[in-house]
């Protein structure tokens, strides 16, 4: 069982500490400092109290301070960052899936990625995890040409570009001086 803060000694001074809080760009590192600060300059005269001045759980304020006591300003200011979970798709398939979207052909879906990865390199994931790392990590598109109408008339489309400049021409003339 981990024993509380009651009794903390603050071996840095007011002023500096006000200093040092006001310096710091990262919201979490200031909060910080902060509850340093709120015990040394007497505005706060409990842990209790400096958590509820602070928005935070008494828990965490001294959970804070066990850190202070332990490592200083220097334990203090260093936020931890866990190992985090390994990616689902593995950064070599990552790397082949990559490639494959950089060619012209590309995908029609993502679904088609989804069974692409599962037949080329034996991952099986979700069609959310696929769209996440595509469209959101990688903010990429998959290049697949928009559906054309099944009654559309060849002709027409391939007369087009030359309606179109007949037309701009015309209204360039048209078009006072």
């Amino acid at each position: 069982m981990m024993s509380g803060v009651s009794k903390i000694v603050i071996h840095e001074e007011a002023e500096q500490l006000l200093h040092l809080m006001k310096q710091q760009k990262n919201l979490r590192l200031r909060l910080r400092v902060q509850a340093l600060y709120l015990l040394k300059s007497g505005e706060a005269t409990s842990i209790t109290q400096t958590a509820r001045m602070l928005g935070y759980d008494r828990s965490t304020v001294q959970r804070w301070l066990r850190t202070y006591q332990q490592s200083g300003l220097i334990g203090l200011l260093n936020i931890a960052h866990g190992g985090g979970r390994q990616a689902a798709i593995p950064p070599w398939a990552q790397t082949k899936l990559k490639t494959r979207l950089s060619q012209p052909r590309g995908f029609a879906s993502y679904g088609e990625i989804v069974t692409w990865l599962a037949s080329e390199c034996g991952i099986c994931v979700n069609y959310w995890v696929v769209y996440d790392l595509v469209r959101g990590d990688w903010k990429a598109k998959l290049k697949t040409a928009r559906p054309s109408h099944a009654q559309q008339d060849p002709d027409a489309v391939a007369a087009f570009p030359e309606r179109l400049s007949w037309k701009l021409r015309s209204a360039v003339r048209i078009a006072p001086d």
